[in-house]
């Protein structure tokens, strides 16, 4: 057997499970014992070595994110009942462990070489999209200062890797007047948009003003979505996991469809990316954003 598992609950999932692992002499996991809740799976895991968490239940979907959290800060890896991310599933590569679907969340630790292959990817692709985009962006910057008064480009504060603060960059698509930190009406039908800014929201135009972002090092082409600094400072604890990456343009959550939910509903989606990213999947990525840019739009 090669790792141990820890497995989180206590109830008939988990014994199931318990059981099955039991039972199949070549399962790669071997059942070491069981976590009723975080603090005590932290408590184990910081005993063990080579062990991994298995969340097998959960009474909410936070609660196995929190388990996640623990097993990462425990630098072990955690797998979740798909079941339990039934959204996330779906989007993300399951494995099967004693006959049912888990999630696999890695914890990689990114070496030197695959850091500095998404940089430079990140430099290259950003810059190269803005010099195409020139031809767009002239007369879109007319027609943003034509169509109401304002500045052309929309700032807005959010928080990069390590809580650092940044200006977010839009092409403006509402009225001067509206508060930047203001929450989005329910419903498609937004009167604070203006005739340029649909436009430029249905052909995911004004996001584009972000490869500037992308280019000062500040956002990544690929990551979790860009929070507000003002949310982010109502963190818990566990949630902090989706700050140690840049924010990305585009990302899982955006090729999932989740792009018009809160973020804190689509941590799962942002925690996964993080946990198994490589260059190859934010190719992936990027390539099935173009038809969602250029279908129903980014919004």
């Amino acid at each position: 057997m090669d790792e141990s598992a820890v497995i989180v609950g206590t109830g008939d999932a988990a014994q199931r499970l318990a059981r099955a692992l039991e039972d199949d002499p070549s399962s790669p996991l071997a059942l070491c014992d069981f976590a009723a809740d975080v603090e005590v799976l932290s408590e184990k895991l910081a005993r063990l070595e080579d062990a991994v968490a298995v969340v097998a239940e959960a009474p909410s979907k936070d609660e196995a994110l929190q388990a996640v959290a623990a097993a990462w800060e425990a630098a072990a890896p955690a797998y979740v009942a798909a079941d339990i991310l039934a959204e996330l599933a779906p989007a993300a590569r399951t494995v099967a462990i004693a006959g049912r679907e888990f999630v696999p969340f890695a914890g990689v630790r990114q070496g030197p070489g695959r850091g500095l292959g998404k940089w430079l990817m990140d430099k290259l692709v950003a810059a190269a999209f803005i010099i195409l985009l020139t031809p767009v962006w002239l007369p879109m910057f007319l027609a943003v200062k034509l169509d109401s008064r304002g500045p052309i480009i929309f700032r807005q504060k959010r928080v990069t890797r390590s809580r650092r603060e940044f200006n977010m960059y839009k092409f403006r698509t509402m009225f001067p007047t509206v508060p930047k930190y203001q929450q989005s009406p329910p419903g498609g039908d937004d009167i604070r948009v203006t005739r340029v800014g649909r436009v430029m929201r249905k052909l995911g135009l004004d996001e584009t003003a972000q490869l500037i972002n992308v280019v000062k090092g500040q956002m990544s082409l690929v990551g979790p979505r860009p929070e507000m600094a003002l949310a982010a400072a109502e963190y818990e604890r566990w949630q902090n996991l989706r700050l140690s990456v840049k924010p990305g343009i585009t990302g899982l959550w955006q090729i999932a469809g989740r792009a018009d939910r809160p973020i804190r509903e689509s941590l799962e989606f942002d925690l996964y990316y993080i946990a198994n990213r490589s260059l190859l999947m934010d190719v992936r990525i990027l390539l099935k954003t173009i038809p969602i840019l250029f279908g129903k739009g980014s919004h």
